[in-house]
């Protein structure tokens, strides 16, 4: 690697992922197309890219098995959906999101390939970055559950629980995905990091009932 782009950390990346991105869901942040968090991951990408490009890491035999080729077979049907949907702006817009995560598959492939513990590191990431989404979520559970020992109230989450996603929806898919990584984090760690693994496990399941997802109960199943 040259000074202009020196050598990517794979935890860094990690870090910035799954750590400091629930950040940009902050209340004052918040809008229904998450515009924000998908700007700051373009730029992420954008220099992770050129990076790789410029360290000529690009391998590309890892990303020929089935679920890296569908994935980018789904990028590829939504670029050609754009042409038939009704509204070209917002199709285009949509596109752009989707080519973002088809781009952030591939580039955590080529760098996570062939590193020493690179799924450990992905699934602890992960493991953080969901602890701060139910911490987030924790603290708009609290009034609703306050509320409802002093007035005696049926206790209800409605659209008030969404940690700092846009909805509930949103948050009940996000548990809902990261499980598997939870799990496998939990079973294989040690010490505090199998720790923070089962209160991360026992929490997002529990917050998954609370919010009665029905989509999510029965992807659960």
């Amino acid at each position: 690697m040259n000074r202009k782009f020196p050598a990517i950390n794979v935890k860094v990346v990690l870090i910035i992922l799954f750590l400091c991105f629930p950040f940009v869901y902050s209340p004052f942040t918040t809008d229904p197309e998450i515009t924000l968090r998908y700007l700051c991951l373009a730029g992420l990408l954008l220099y992770i890219s050129i990076a790789i490009f410029k360290s000529k890491a690009l391998n590309f035999k890892y990303l020929q098995n089935p679920i890296a080729l569908g994935v980018m077979a789904y990028g590829l049907m939504a670029g050609v959906a754009v042409f038939r949907s009704v509204n070209a702006g917002d199709g285009f817009y949509e596109f752009c999101k989707i080519l973002t995560m088809v781009l952030l598959f591939v580039l955590m492939s080529v760098l996570l390939s062939g590193k020493k513990d690179s799924f450990n590191q992905l699934c602890m990431a992960i493991t953080g970055g969901i602890l701060l989404f139910n911490g987030f979520a924790i603290l708009q559970l609290l009034p609703l559950i306050l509320t409802s020992i002093e007035k005696s109230i049926i206790f209800t989450v409605g659209d008030k629980v969404h940690s700092t996603l846009s909805n509930k929806n949103f948050y009940a898919e996000v548990l809902l995905l990261s499980l598997p990584f939870i799990l496998y984090n939990a079973i294989v760690s040690h010490k505090w990091k199998r720790t923070l693994s089962l209160v991360s496990l026992i929490s997002t399941l529990l917050i998954i009932v609370v919010l009665k997802c029905v989509a999510v109960y029965i992807g659960l199943a």
